[in-house]
């Protein structure tokens, strides 16, 4: 298949669907009959506890990892009918930002921000950077290296990687990694500008209720489950003992701290 036979995610429907998806490590069902859909344009988050399998279902969404059952479809290609070559090929057409940044410290910004551009020239690389920047609220930082930036400016230009080829699909493993309450806010909040000023869609797994507000649709992912999904608003208010707990952030409860 070539890359070019890949459909943007709003010609095919939603922009990612997992259906009744589960896998097993040895005796652990690490995830037990995960569904979600993510439609083209809509702001979706996993809601969870550390451990509750919010990295292996992101990692099972992008074909990183194999389910034991169910049905997988990113960007409207069953993953399981594609290649090793295809899916590599689809997942570029994904922007990833991970709970790491995992910029490279010995390159510069520019450099770094340049590696999330698929194809085209110099002077158009360079601009789609400029423009990647912009979008993160970062100016003049190109020729600066990583460990010369603020933590939350880090974030930010590897969020800017993430969106410099202009996925259809932006897909983040705890926005607010390692950053301090006001940093992290700033981030859930850039995503939702995000999500609107380059109409994508968004998928965010994270333990921080804040990365509701804004949000379309939320799921509350406890034990490998989907225990709860609404509306933020709504889900907010489920009586779910698991998921209040997490929400008020008490030490007590079916979660173990």
């Amino acid at each position: 298949m070539s890359a070019a036979a890949v459909a943007p995610a709003g010609e095919r429907g939603a922009s990612l669907a997992l259906q009744a998806v589960a896998l097993r490590r040895r005796d652990d069902a690490i995830l037990a009959d995960v569904s979600l859909a993510v439609a083209a344009g809509e702001h979706a988050v996993v809601l969870g506890a550390s451990g509750a399998g919010k990295s292996t279902l992101l990692r099972v969404a992008l074909g990183l990892e194999r389910a034991d059952a169910g049905r997988v479809e990113l960007l409207g290609r069953d993953l399981a009918t594609l290649g090793s070559g295809a899916r590599h090929r689809l997942r570029r057409r994904v922007g990833v930002l991970l709970a790491r940044d995992a910029l490279f410290e010995d390159r510069s910004v520019e450099e770094n921000v340049a590696l999330g551009v698929r194809v085209g020239t110099r002077a158009a690389t360079r601009r789609a950077v400029r423009e990647a920047l912009l979008l993160v609220g970062l100016k003049h930082v190109e020729h600066r290296r990583p460990g010369a930036l603020a933590d939350g400016e880090r974030r930010r230009v590897a969020l800017a990687r993430a969106i410099a080829g202009r996925p259809a699909l932006l897909v983040v493993d705890e926005p607010g990694a390692a950053l301090d309450p006001v940093a992290a806010g700033a981030v859930h909040v850039l995503l939702g500008q995000l999500r609107a000023r380059l109409e994508l869609a968004v998928l965010v797994a994270t333990r921080d209720p804040r990365a509701l507000d804004g949000a379309d649709r939320a799921h509350f992912l406890h034990a490998g489950r989907i225990a709860a999904a609404d509306r933020p608003e709504l889900l907010r208010k489920r009586p779910d003992a698991a998921l209040q707990q997490l929400l008020a952030g008490r030490p007590y409860g079916p979660i173990a701290p």
